[in-house]
């Protein structure tokens, strides 16, 4: 837990995939860009809320993969994560300093 606090502390901007490894965001400087990559068929909101309980700057790229077929009613579904590389970074480049 240190090692993780050490490295989330030193941080100057944060890009993660939706998962546990993002509860580390506590340990994160105020002010800290966080881009969290967000699977297509999850609307999970936990890390924006804890991005905003802890001064953190938040933003989400939503995946492009397919969805399952409906009715299929499944919040987590294990598929690839497609992130569009033009969206990512373009919301990168737009936090990075001049």
């Amino acid at each position: 837990v240190a090692e993780q606090a050490e490295l989330l502390a030193g941080s100057e901007f944060v890009v993660g995939v939706h998962g546990a490894a993002l509860a580390n965001l506590v340990f994160a400087p105020p002010g800290t860009p966080v881009l969290e990559l967000m699977p297509a068929n999850m609307r999970a909101r936990m890390y924006g809320r804890l991005s905003l309980a802890t001064g953190l700057r938040y933003d989400m790229v939503m995946g492009r993969e397919p969805l399952p077929p409906q009715p299929i009613h499944i919040t987590q579904l294990d598929a690839d994560l497609v992130i569009d590389v033009d969206d990512l970074a373009a919301r990168v480049d737009a936090w990075l300093p001049a």
